[in-house]
C-alpha cells in the first residue's frame, strides 16, 4: 500500500510543478494606475456621453502564455483608454467632451488586444485589435 501513495505523491508534484512552470508567464494585475484611469474615464464618458456603453469598453489588463510541446500563445491585452487619453478625457467637461468628438469616437472603441502563436520558436500567426484614432484631441 504504500508504495502506490508514494508513487501517487510523485505524480502530483510533478503535475503541480508543470502545471506551476506553465503558468509563469501570466500577469493580470488589475490594480495599475492605467486601469484605474480607463475606468475613470468610462465613468465620466457614461456621465457626459449619451448612448455610450460603458460595458463595451475593456478596463483591462493581462498577460499570458499558453504553451504545449512544440508551440506556444501569447496573449495580451491593455485598457480599452491608455493613461494619457484618460487623463484628457477627464479634464473636459460634458459639454468640451461632445464638442470635441469625443463621446462619438468612443462609441468606436475596442479592446486593444494581441494574440501570437509560436510554433517551434516560430511566429506563425497572430491577431490584433486596436483603437486606430485617439480617443481624446
Amino acid at each position: 500500500m504504500r508504495p502506490r501513495f508514494l508513487l501517487f505523491l510523485l505524480a502530483f508534484v510533478s503535475l503541480s510543478t508543470r502545471t506551476a512552470r506553465a503558468n509563469e508567464d501570466e500577469d493580470d494585475d488589475n490594480f495599475r494606475p492605467d486601469v484605474f484611469a480607463c475606468e475613470d474615464a468610462v465613468s465620466h464618458l457614461a456621465a457626459c456621453c449619451p448612448q455610450f456603453r460603458a460595458r463595451a469598453v475593456r478596463c483591462v489588463y493581462t498577460r499570458h502564455t499558453e504553451s504545449g510541446c512544440d508551440a506556444y500563445t501569447t496573449f495580451r491585452e491593455d485598457p480599452a483608454i491608455p493613461i494619457d487619453q484618460a487623463e484628457c478625457v477627464l479634464a473636459l467637461d460634458c459639454g468640451a467632451l461632445r464638442e470635441r468628438g469625443v463621446c462619438d469616437r468612443a462609441r468606436r472603441l475596442v479592446p486593444e488586444r494581441d494574440a501570437a502563436h509560436y510554433e517551434m520558436g516560430i511566429p506563425t500567426d497572430g491577431t490584433s485589435s486596436r483603437n486606430t484614432e485617439a480617443l481624446c484631441r
